[in-house]
């Protein structure tokens, strides 16, 4: 391959892009720096005025996707929805530690699920803070379970694909739709998910107490740092409770199914918005201008900006030498092990660059090789498995995990590397493995029927 100017500039501005993403000097927004880097690419004619209209045709959807499914559960954080289920969390526990440590995963995986893994982290975290700091675990004991609430998190966002800004993003690339994710990826990343939990409590067990004494908690206490505030919650009537998770639940299988009819899934979404919106208007005096400003508008300028620099390393031949790495390593290996090989892959890239980079430039490369349907699929299930879960590894692999950090510093809470990696080294490439082997069973079963 032949070194350019343009190849040099491109590969440059992105890599120091990233080291400013994820080092963040002066604590600015991560979208900052991805911005600074995009404009920089534009400036060098790198990208062009037309691949800026492809890009936006190609995240406007799944953007505006999530950000409403955030606004959604800003305005279930808002009428005290999570502060209840936190304080089920504890009832249900009876103050054992490891029970509080399976009900902590299973939240955290339905949150994910229903909502979003970035919004999972942004309202769950603090309020498990709080939560902890108001019973008898000390510091160390803390640490399984705030390790446990980020990870299942994140890896929840394979299930079911809406759960993921990256995700959305990929199945436009590749022209798959929403549905079909979820009927290949659903049932092999949940039971990863399970795998991966059992394996969290097998290396965290011993630091978990049996036992423990809890006491009541508000999460607007004067000492406690929520990234969503100031929105002081209100008291949710219990009688809203199952409502609301019903509507939550419908709004889900509405977006999953719309998908085979062609409808926008960002029309929906907002629907769902304003639904739940005009509920709890009058009942919780939401306002929508308030929360609207706590919605995550960085989310659509930092996919907007990583795309373009994306694009900037595709104009320069990057993705190119890319397409025909996985041409050649799929022609040449059986279907398990060229997809077990692309999801190691995507996972070593994830913790080297970040995921949203990663994965957009493990995408863009199948997208060019014209893939039968049965290997172009299992291809990109790979890819998800190897962006959402294996990028687990390092802390700086995926945005929800930086954004994880920085909540438990702005709390008083500070986490090694070596702590962290001491338990996701074993656990993550383990888990992508056995995931990747759940994916192929349900292929080949479902090939066979």
């Amino acid at each position: 391959m032949i070194v350019t100017p343009g190849f040099a500039a491109a590969t440059i501005v992105f890599f120091f892009t990233m080291i400013l993403v994820i080092t963040r000097p002066m604590k600015l927004n991560e979208a900052v720096y991805a911005c600074a880097g995009a404009i920089t690419v534009m400036l060098l004619g790198i990208v062009s005025l037309a691949d800026i209209a492809e890009i936006y045709f190609k995240i406007e959807d799944a953007s505006i996707t999530i950000i409403s499914n955030f606004i959604l559960a800003l305005i279930l954080d808002r009428i005290g929805f999570f502060q209840l289920v936190a304080e089920y969390l504890i009832r249900l526990s009876r103050n054992s530690g490891p029970r509080l440590f399976w009900l902590t995963a299973g939240l955290s995986y339905l949150m994910t699920l229903l909502f979003n893994n970035d919004g999972c982290i942004l309202i769950l975290t603090p309020l498990l803070i709080k939560l902890l700091n108001a019973t008898s675990f000390k510091k160390h004991e803390k640490f399984p379970i705030l390790l446990t609430s980020a990870l299942v998190a994140t890896a929840s966002s394979a299930p079911i694909g809406v759960s993921n800004i990256v995700n959305l993003v990929a199945l436009k690339i590749i022209g798959m739709s929403l549905h079909e994710h979820v009927w290949m990826m659903f049932l092999p990343a949940t039971l990863g998910v399970v795998f991966l939990t059992f394996l969290l409590y097998g290396l965290l067990r011993k630091s978990i107490p049996k036992t423990f004494v809890s006491k009541p908690f508000s999460p607007d206490s004067n000492r406690f740092h929520h990234p969503l505030k100031p929105l002081n919650s209100a008291k949710i009537n219990p009688k809203h409770v199952l409502m609301i998770c019903s509507f939550i639940l419908g709004m889900r299988i509405i977006l999953i199914s719309s998908s085979m009819l062609g409808l926008s899934l960002s029309f929906l979404s907002i629907a769902g918005v304003l639904l739940l919106y005009l509920f709890t208007r009058k009942t919780y005096q939401i306002s929508m201008r308030r929360t609207l400003t706590k919605a995550p508008w960085h989310v659509f300028l930092f996919a907007f900006a990583m795309y373009i620099l994306i694009y900037g390393l595709n104009n320069v031949g990057i993705t190119a030498e890319l397409t025909k790495y996985m041409a050649d390593m799929i022609k040449s290996m059986p279907l398990a092990e060229s997809s077990m090989t692309i999801a190691l892959v995507t996972a070593a890239l994830s913790n080297l660059i970040n995921n949203h980079p990663a994965l957009m430039l493990m995408m863009m490369a199948l997208s060019d090789l014209h893939l039968n349907p049965i290997i172009l699929k299992a291809s990109y299930m790979a890819i998800i498995i190897g962006s959402d879960i294996g990028s687990l590894v390092t802390p700086i692999g995926t945005l929800a995990t930086l954004l994880w950090l920085y909540i438990l510093k702005e709390n008083g809470i500070k986490i090694k590397w070596k702590s962290y990696m001491k338990v996701t080294l074993l656990a993550i490439p383990l888990t992508v493995v056995v995931t990747v082997f759940f994916l192929l069973g349900w292929i080949y079963l479902n090939i066979n029927m």
